[in-house]
């Protein structure tokens, strides 16, 4: 991926590690980086298996409700879901 760094962009790439953040309004840092990823077949598997391990290892949905939980847990002082629920 190529993006922008605005918002929670920069924060997500650098956990995931599977892109390119370039600066907003900067076609050309944009452009180069498409270019990078498009020429280069080793950063662009890179990049492709490090978004297919964090999105199934740390943003599927069983490990964002375990987290999610686990908050609620630890802000209700409970120690199970059924107590919250």
């Amino acid at each position: 991926m190529v993006a922008s760094r605005v918002g929670g962009l920069q924060e997500l790439f650098e956990e995931a590690g599977c892109g390119q953040l370039v600066p907003p309004g900067d076609p050309v840092a944009l452009a180069d980086a498409i270019e990078k990823i498009v020429s280069a077949a080793e950063v662009r598997r890179s990049y492709e298996e490090q978004g297919r391990r964090y999105a199934n290892e740390v943003a599927s949905p069983t490990e964002v409700s375990r987290k999610t939980m686990e908050v609620y847990r630890e802000v209700c002082g409970v120690d199970t879901a059924a107590e919250i629920l």
